[in-house]
């Protein structure tokens, strides 16, 4: 159910009885796969082989379109290509190491040098800074800090939000900041602290400490 819930979120679509019937008996299909792909932790690094393949095409498209079209077409073709798999469902995902983190950032590097036309003589923090992009580790964080932000405010079409409670729900401490922080479980394991409850909740209260 929860995958389902998910969907649901990402299309922005209410919950409905028929389309989860539905959903139910199409399990077999590439979406509904994938879906259960990205929450399973243990398949994490397969997400991101499917990151990179798919990725890798885009940026094939770009290049071989750079001296047809405008630059303003390539960044275009980039958030229509590219963008979207790096986007996709990153608050579920977005706990990977370094490495992975590496492989990613190096795709989004050579979009940079494909559309500027530059060489790898050229800094990518200087190219990133050139298109205004963020990095995609700052991305994943704005994505999740957004994901949080619907969650605590109940702008999601379905109630997500349970899965999160304030300070004030778990602890009778009168303290200022126990309605607006949430609390933070104590993780048993580095597995836990990639969980999105924990790096959800982590974020959040790190953002009402500096707001």
């Amino acid at each position: 159910m929860f995958v389902l819930r998910l969907i649901y979120c990402v299309l922005g679509l209410p919950e409905n009885p028929s389309i989860t019937r539905c959903i139910f008996h199409l399990t077999s299909s590439v979406a509904y796969r994938d879906w259960l792909r990205i929450v399973r932790a243990s398949s994490v690094d397969s997400q991101i082989d499917q990151i990179v393949k798919k990725v890798s095409a885009g940026l094939a498209i770009l290049k071989r379109a750079r001296a047809l079209v405008p630059r303003d077409t390539l960044i275009n073709m980039y958030n229509a290509l590219v963008v979207p798999y790096f986007d996709y469902c990153s608050p579920v995902w977005g706990c990977i190491g370094k490495c992975q983190s590496e492989r990613l950032q190096k795709l989004q590097n050579r979009a940079a040098r494909i559309i500027t036309n530059s060489d790898y003589m050229t800094p990518s923090s200087c190219l990133l800074h050139d298109l205004g992009w963020d990095t995609l580790e700052e991305r994943r964080t704005k994505q999740l800090a957004i994901t949080m932000y619907k969650v605590v405010n109940d702008h999601f079409p379905f109630r997500l939000h349970n899965l999160f409670q304030t300070t004030s729900q778990v602890h009778t401490y009168n303290l200022r900041s126990s309605a607006h922080n949430l609390f933070i479980p104590r993780p048993l394991s580095e597995a836990g602290k990639r969980s999105l409850h924990y790096r959800g909740a982590t974020l959040w209260n790190s953002l009402s400490t500096t707001s």
